[in-house]
């Protein structure tokens, strides 16, 4: 089965929210909601929506969401 991970670091602790996006804007996956402590994190995204099916393949984009602001990157989904 196709996985990414996606790692990241927070410089101090906090709300975290990391979720998947289409090209359209839709959110495809929620991978982490919740507190997190200061330093290195990963997440682990395995190709499934929230509603239990298997994406599609191609462009997604995640989203970082914390106190501190946003970060968004793009990612593809090879099968």
């Amino acid at each position: 089965n196709p996985m990414t991970r996606i790692d990241f670091a927070l410089d101090q602790a906090g709300p975290v929210e990391i979720s998947v996006y289409d090209v359209a804007g839709h959110r495809v996956a929620s991978l982490h909601q919740g507190h997190l402590d200061a330093g290195e994190h990963f997440v682990t995204w395995n190709g499934m929506t929230e509603k239990g099916s298997s994406a599609a393949a191609g462009q997604y984009w995640y989203v970082l969401k914390t106190a501190d602001g946003q970060v968004s990157k793009s990612m593809v989904l090879l099968k």
